[in-house]
């Protein structure tokens, strides 16, 4: 499937997130609700390696770090006092063309999310388990293309322009694994904080072109991310995440990692702008050498997205860049991504549409072939999505 010259996306639900989830029971106090997504697509072949699976797996027909496979979950709450309530949730991907015998595809149903809580009328929520990380809270309000862009993951190789998005489960940046999370609102200000303890990932990395077992060790990871109401229909935000780690089968190193980000979204009589900028850093110091011997990378990010909605047809237009510089060993600098796109929707009813995506590179041939983003000048995608 992935050596095709097109790839084949479905893509689903977020649990909490997507309106008009089907309630299945209410009695007493306790809800259960089902809730789920149906997005099915074609997009054209993204890599100019025709052999690459690695880079071709994001546009797998199931692929968990993107957020674009179809899924199924399953939330409930009860209230247990005029003031409290317990909710849990859980979500699994599924892939009804999943592939046993093919590395690249994930399964029948693999699970996405699964975390239960504590929601109390004046103390806040508390939550744990796999969920979303508070520095999504900023980061989502321009993840609202359908193939490009940051959620698309067409921006970098390795992951989103905000270095990690979805792909940040084990930092804590996309959908954090192990997670405890507080979130309280004070007027018009939502306040998030999450806490990582320690995790262990085992990996294959690319390492002189070939692959390589590598080990992270979390020894911690916290984030915080503070949203506004400014106005009618303006809302701005600002999240930061910091995670340590340890890697093994990279000559062994330490990892200081960094995210920051600040955002805006304006949504008001069918008109959407939303930007978010982003600037992060990884710190690498070599446990083979002497403590003060340190290598990094510093990435700086923005993603823009216009739309306007007239009935039922949506064009919209944005912009992915990210710029990424390199000290010590690495030195010198690669932009990894400066892409136009430019889309339209029907939309046939609140929960279901057609999408029409096309993108272009923005960058020379020279950058394209200098950074590690080594996808094609042009994408174009078709998209069918329905919310049940």
């Amino acid at each position: 499937m992935l050596k095709k010259s097109l790839g084949i996306i479905g893509a689903g639900l977020l649990i909490s997130s997507v309106a008009g989830a089907t309630e299945i029971y209410n009695n007493d106090g306790t809800t259960v609700a089902l809730t789920g997504t149906i997005k099915f697509g074609y997009v054209s072949n993204n890599s100019r390696l025709p052999n690459d699976k690695a880079h071709l797996s994001s546009f797998a027909f199931v692929d968990e770090t993107l957020d674009k496979t179809s899924k199924l979950g399953i939330s409930g709450s009860r209230q247990v006092s005029d003031d409290m309530k317990v909710f849990a949730a859980y979500e699994w991907a599924m892939n009804p063309l999943a592939n046993p015998n093919d590395g690249s595809d994930a399964g029948y149903m693999t699970p996405r999310f699964g975390y239960a809580g504590l929601d109390h009328t004046t103390y806040g929520k508390i939550s744990f388990g796999k969920q979303n990380g508070v520095y999504k809270d900023v980061a989502s309000f321009t993840e609202k293309f359908d193939v490009s862009g940051s959620l698309g993951g067409l921006a970098v190789t390795s992951g989103k322009i905000f270095g990690a998005g979805d792909l940040g489960a084990f930092t804590g940046t996309g959908k954090a694994d192990a997670s405890a999370q507080y979130r309280k609102k004070f007027g018009p200000v939502a306040l998030g904080l999450q806490y990582q303890a320690h995790g262990t990932n085992n990996q294959i990395a690319t390492l002189n072109n070939a692959p390589t077992p590598m080990i992270l060790d979390r020894d911690l990871s916290a984030g915080i991310s503070v949203v506004s109401d400014i106005m009618q229909g303006l809302k701005g935000g600002i999240a930061f995440n910091y995670a340590k780690l340890d890697i093994t089968g990279m000559s062994g190193e330490k990892v200081d990692r960094m995210d920051g980000v600040i955002g805006a979204v304006y949504d008001k009589d069918g008109f959407t702008l939303a930007l978010t900028g982003s600037y992060n850093t990884n710190y690498f110091q070599k446990l083979s050498l002497s403590t003060d011997m340190k290598d990094g990378t510093q990435s700086m990010g923005q993603e823009s997205f216009i739309a306007y909605r007239m009935n039922s047809e949506q064009l919209f237009v944005g912009n992915n860049y990210m710029h990424t510089t390199y000290d010590a060993s690495n030195k010198g600098n690669t932009i990894d991504a400066n892409i136009l796109i430019v889309g339209y929707r029907h939309h046939f009813t609140p929960a279901a549409y057609v999408s029409l995506e096309y993108s272009y590179d923005l960058r020379s041939e020279n950058a394209i072939k200098l950074s590690t983003n080594n996808r094609n000048k042009t994408m174009v995608g078709a998209i069918i999505k329905y919310d049940f």
